[in-house]
């Protein structure tokens, strides 16, 4: 029950331009990390993430304990978005203070009014940056 890379390539496709608005929404969540604002940031996360956080300040404890990169970065930048089947990954890479480079995934899946934020996954971490 393999799925060849044709019938593959239908699910996962690389958007251009992509969508600005997916930016938008994982760019505020970032700073409302650096402005320490938990509600805010909290907002942009799904109902699954939500559910397994069930309150903003315990959402930003774990984002502070287990993504000081994301939580307080020297800066980030989109790299490729990709559309998988309804929803879209966005990769970003971040710099940490000291300078190194890691690679997240953001899952992002429509809701009603937006898009929200489902999951965050390290791709890779790679050394210092140039």
């Amino acid at each position: 029950n393999n799925v060849s890379a044709e019938e593959a390539s239908q699910y996962i496709r690389t958007l251009e331009p992509p969508l600005a608005e997916i930016q938008d929404i994982i760019s505020e969540q970032i700073v409302a990390f650096q402005q320490n604002n938990a509600e805010e940031a909290y907002s942009f996360a799904s109902s699954f993430i939500k559910s397994k956080f069930p309150s903003p300040s315990r959402f930003m404890a774990m984002v502070k304990g287990s993504y000081p990169m994301i939580w307080n970065p020297q800066n980030f930048k989109f790299i490729e978005q990709r559309g998988h089947a309804s929803n879209i990954i966005q990769r970003v890479v971040f710099t940490d203070k000291d300078d190194n480079l890691f690679f997240f995934d953001y899952l992002m899946i429509k809701t009603k009014e937006t898009w929200a934020i489902d999951g965050v996954y390290l791709v890779q971490s790679g050394g210092i940056g140039t």
